[in-house]
């Protein structure tokens, strides 16, 4: 989910690897596309 392995050799070696904007933003993204499918199933307005 967030790359783990491929983040973590890199910690240390510069910026910080975990601090993500675009995955977080990414992942923000997925959650509230979720919320809104399974309201609107629901019958959300």
């Amino acid at each position: 989910m967030y790359n783990l392995a491929e983040k973590y050799p890199k910690l240390g070696k510069g910026p910080n690897p975990f601090i993500d904007p675009a995955g977080y933003n990414a992942e923000i993204d997925i959650a509230e596309g979720v919320f809104k499918q399974v309201w609107a199933e629901q019958g959300g307005r």
